[in-house]
């Protein structure tokens, strides 16, 4: 015990804790700013007019996602070694590269999107009052993908200052936004357009520092480099999104606006798990990225397990803390809270698979990411299908938690067999 505790307080000295601290202390107070979003808007909107609200993000998450097809893990990654090996020139043409494919693919979705809005809408979600609002994010969602852009490429070049900074402003527009319509339009109801715009307004402030001019230029020679990580990433990336928002829509498809409320309540109040995960992401992401020997991925791999008992530590502290969510939301809320139970322990498996999940990065592994998503999609569909009629909407809770178990189990089996091969290779050239 004594070893891991010295463990935990020698992590916390090195470069890569202090630029967790970093993205950490700024993600958190952006994150406590979206909180309070996520308040005052579950009790301006109630239960169902929330579920809307839920849907409408969740298919915005979703299209976002679409737009990114892996790029943004691609470019995290070939940035960190062009920018270990000082090739300043070659940045610069990887984000020409990253910007003009994305807008594409945006273009493209926008389009696909606009045909099919009502039909999703109505005939997917259930939800015929979400047209309105699901069609606003259509048009309006390329301003989110400009903002994941410019923050990712601050990322890439472990610019976390500046990359938690514009995340901060992004939410402090929104929150002094919605309290604005709130006071002065009380009858405003499509508040996922503030989602858009917010970020939009943040990159626009932000974008002058990265010392880049938007240009629609393609590389080839790059994009060959992006296409061979971004390809099982692409795969990843949008099944991760049908996953992370799958039960948002599986609720609303199968039971109501109402129970979709009540459930998206308390996944909202998951946010500092991902924000810490997001945060430790972030900074692993980029500096296992720079491992170029086989002995430095293995004394990172020994610190993953000291990782792992902090968040636990961590959701240890959050559970009981749990039961207070009516006190914040409203008692029409009350039936978030065995909700948020197990999602908080669905919520550690996800937090502790982050850390070793940046192992894969400088073996070139992607393929893994894609497989997760797949089974994470694959478990909430299967069990949604059963558990939703059954238990309601703290089914897709419980669908979650088995899915993140089998994940983490999975990984860690992986990685495994990984090390066993690479181990038998250097023996073998040895």
């Amino acid at each position: 015990m004594k070893k891991i505790i010295n463990s935990l307080f020698n992590l916390g000295k090195t470069r890569t804790a202090k630029n967790t601290y970093t993205v950490f202390a700024g993600n958190s107070i952006a994150g406590f700013m979206g909180m309070v979003l996520i308040i005052l808007l579950s009790r301006f909107l109630g239960p169902a007019g929330f579920g809307v609200f839920s849907i409408s993000f969740s298919f915005f998450t979703l299209l976002s996602k679409l737009a990114d097809f892996g790029l943004n893990f691609a470019m995290v990654k070939d940035i960190s070694q062009a920018r270990a090996k000082k090739e300043d020139k070659k940045i610069i043409r990887i984000f020409e590269t990253v910007f003009t494919v994305k807008l594409i693919i945006t273009v493209l979705t926008a389009l696909l999107g606009l045909l099919l809005v009502d039909w999703l809408s109505i005939n997917l979600f259930k939800a015929p009052l979400t047209s309105g609002a699901n069609r606003l994010v259509i048009l309006f969602f390329a301003f989110f993908v400009f903002y994941d852009l410019v923050r990712v490429f601050f990322e890439a070049n472990k610019r976390f200052l500046e990359s938690t900074s514009i995340y901060i402003v992004s939410n402090l527009i929104k929150l002094l936004v919605v309290v604005f319509l709130f006071v002065f339009f009380s009858s405003f109801k499509e508040y996922i357009i503030i989602y858009l715009l917010g970020p939009f307004i943040s990159a626009l402030i932000f974008f002058p520092r990265t010392k880049l001019r938007l240009r629609i230029k393609f590389h080839s020679q790059e994009f060959k480099t992006l296409k061979k990580f971004a390809s099982w990433m692409a795969v990843s990336v949008i099944l991760a999104a049908l996953g992370e928002n799958l039960n948002v829509f599986m609720v609303s498809a199968k039971l109501s606006t109402y129970q979709t409320g009540i459930y998206s309540a308390a996944e909202k109040f998951l946010l500092p798990f991902y924000l810490f995960a997001g945060a430790l992401g972030t900074v692993l992401v980029s500096r296992a990225s720079e491992f170029l020997e086989f002995s430095h991925i293995k004394a990172f791999i020994k610190k993953v397990f000291v990782i792992q008992i902090l968040f636990l530590i961590i959701c240890l502290i959050l559970f009981p803390l749990t039961s207070f969510l009516p006190l914040l939301l409203g008692s029409q809320y009350s039936a978030s809270v065995p909700i948020l139970k197990i999602l908080v322990v669905a919520g550690f498996f996800r937090l502790a698979i982050t850390p070793l999940n940046s192992v894969f990065y400088p073996l070139n592994k992607s393929f893994i990411f894609a497989l997760d998503s797949f089974v994470q999609v694959l478990t909430l569909f299967v069990l949604n299908q059963r558990w939703l009629v059954k238990f309601q909407a703290q089914g897709a809770a419980l669908a979650l938690l088995v899915a993140n178990i089998l994940i983490f189990i999975f990984n860690y089996l992986y990685l495994f067999i990984q090390l066993k091969k690479h181990e038998k290779k250097a023996i073998n050239l040895g």
